[in-house]
């Protein structure tokens, strides 16, 4: 399991290092700390080292930097937990079940438009829900559908593409 989260987040740490600990016990599946954010008011880095320190569970702190690594680490995993929009679009996109956790508006609005039941519905979860949240998603993800709606939201890239492309060459063209 995959899991990121911005700095924030370290506010309910007993809570998350809680619902992280029930989710291993439950699946016996490693956690794999993955810094997405290390900006100002991200510091990913900072909450989820304090993690690696604390957890009495299986979980490794990856330090990686490049896009590809961090891309590969996620397209691989069972589950990606995380606040980052981009986290979530990267599982979206390799089809990887994949929870939100958090307040974050953004995250949220994504999930409930582009994405496929149950996070369409449920969107972001409380991280004292964490732990229910993500035995349902690892249970209940239907990884061809989540293939379709990849390869659909991919169509919908590219066609935007086309026609950006064909409003430049008008543009030049005219």
């Amino acid at each position: 399991i995959v899991f990121q989260a911005k700095k924030k987040t370290g506010r309910q740490f007993p809570r998350v290092a809680r619902e992280l600990t029930q989710l291993n016990a439950k699946t016996g599946l490693p956690l794999l700390l993955l810094p997405l954010g290390r900006a100002a008011r991200h510091e990913d880095d900072v909450f989820l080292g304090q993690l690696a320190e604390k957890l009495t569970i299986p979980c490794r702190f990856a330090e990686v930097w490049h896009l590809h690594d961090i891309m590969g680490l996620i397209a691989h995993s069972n589950l990606f937990i995380g606040t980052s929009l981009h986290g979530n679009i990267t599982a979206m996109s390799y089809s990887v079940p994949h929870l939100a956790i958090g307040t974050i508006a953004k995250l949220d609005q994504y999930l409930r438009y582009w994405d496929i039941e149950p996070n369409k519905k449920t969107g972001t979860v409380k991280p004292e829900n964490l732990s229910r949240a993500a035995l349902n998603a690892l249970e209940n993800t239907d990884r061809s559908a989540l293939q379709k709606n990849a390869d659909r939201l991919s169509g919908l890239a590219h066609d935007n593409l086309m026609r950006i492309k064909a409003i430049i060459r008008g543009y030049i063209e005219g």
